[in-house]
């Protein structure tokens, strides 16, 4: 059987994840007009092309048939219904360090030296604390001085998202699409934190939150690794979109699950159930502070899909008609156009600097 054949059956045909707020129409946008005072000075004039009407479309050239493998589908319900999910479970060493994390009085230095025994671990916690998230413009080059500016809830989220890491199969198919799941989950993060402060939310909660938003993804793949054989030895390049029929529908839920069974704090917990259904939580009456970080990390998914992260945009993007963008009175404004300009500067700024 061939791949094409091998997945269409399995996984099914097309589906998209969308926000089901309601949007208030937005009028075109007329492009900026020239002025003799402007043209003389170009360093005041406003880009023709904005990078966030220009999304990155990644080849997603493997196309699936539009058919359904119900058994797959009747499976992962009933596993979801009766909490029968395949927990990710938190291996020794991390749990040591969330312990005494846990502890009243902890003190960063306590966990060093755990921490140190991992240096996947340690690269991470160094790379995140060097990033445009956290980054006050001075290099850091050990766990020592890392920690303290990471924070409590930051070293945790981190390291819930190396135990899920860790719990993905070794096999191409399900590294390559878990390894695409955390590098948006971290760039989703890192950019809902930037933004944190424009909304007046916390930015080690909303960090947190961001992290983790994706981790009911990674419980899938576990779930469907351990009741599914699926080929290892295909020489194709794999995305999230293999399983487009199957995350849209159970990763919130999975999410719920998996936070839930790791004590989560019950905000967190509720944005990464409901962080792409916001008109539910409209619906359900959520406070405030629970609407408007879900509407962030929300944003944040989106503009990482512009980005180039997560399936791409291939129906364009509208920034501002985003429903989130409702919800966070974040409009088009000269002002607002900055705020983006300015995040995505850091963020592209840093990253580079870090990678050179």
């Amino acid at each position: 059987m061939g791949i094409f054949s091998f997945f269409s059956r399995l996984f099914g045909g097309d589906s998209s994840e969308s926000v089901s707020v309601k949007v208030a129409d937005i009028k075109e946008e007329k492009p900026v007009e020239e002025n003799s005072e402007g043209a003389e000075n170009s360093d005041t004039q406003e880009p023709e092309s904005l990078w966030w009407e220009n999304p990155i479309i990644k080849d997603e050239h493997i196309q699936f048939d539009a058919v359904t493998n119900t058994v797959l589908y009747d499976e992962l319900h009933r596993s979801i219904k009766e909490h029968r999910l395949e927990i990710i479970e938190i291996p020794d060493n991390l749990s040591a360090i969330l312990g005494i994390l846990h502890k009243k009085n902890f003190q960063y230095p306590e966990i060093v030296d755990l921490v140190e025994h991992s240096p996947v671990l340690t690269g991470d916690f160094l790379s995140v604390a060097n990033s445009a998230a956290f980054s006050r413009g001075i290099a850091i080059r050990n766990l020592t001085q890392a920690l303290p500016r990471l924070g409590k809830q930051s070293i945790q989220s981190i390291l819930f998202l190396n135990a899920s890491k860790l719990s993905v199969p070794d096999s191409p198919i399900f590294t390559n699409v878990a390894e695409e799941v955390i590098t948006e989950s971290q760039a989703v993060a890192k950019i809902a934190r930037v933004l944190s402060r424009q909304f007046g939310l916390d930015p080690n909660e909303t960090f947190l939150a961001g992290l983790l938003h994706n981790v009911g993804k990674l419980g899938l793949l576990k779930q469907i690794s351990i009741h599914y054989d699926l080929p290892d030895d295909i020489d194709v390049e794999y995305h999230q979109s293999l399983f487009k029929n199957i995350f849209p529908i159970f990763h919130n839920e999975a999410g719920k699950i998996i936070g839930q069974y790791w004590k989560l704090d019950s905000r967190t917990i509720e944005v990464i159930h409901m962080h792409n259904n916001l008109q539910k939580l409209i619906d359900m009456d959520a406070d405030s502070e629970t609407l408007r970080l879900a509407s962030l990390i929300n944003l944040s998914v989106y503009i990482s899909r512009i980005l180039g992260f997560s399936n791409s945009l291939h129906e364009g993007a509208d920034l501002f008609n985003q429903g989130a963008c409702q919800v966070l009175g974040f409009e088009d404004t000269p002002a607002n156009r900055k705020v983006l300009n300015k995040m995505y500067d850091d963020i592209i700024e840093v990253e580079e600097e870090a990678v050179a």
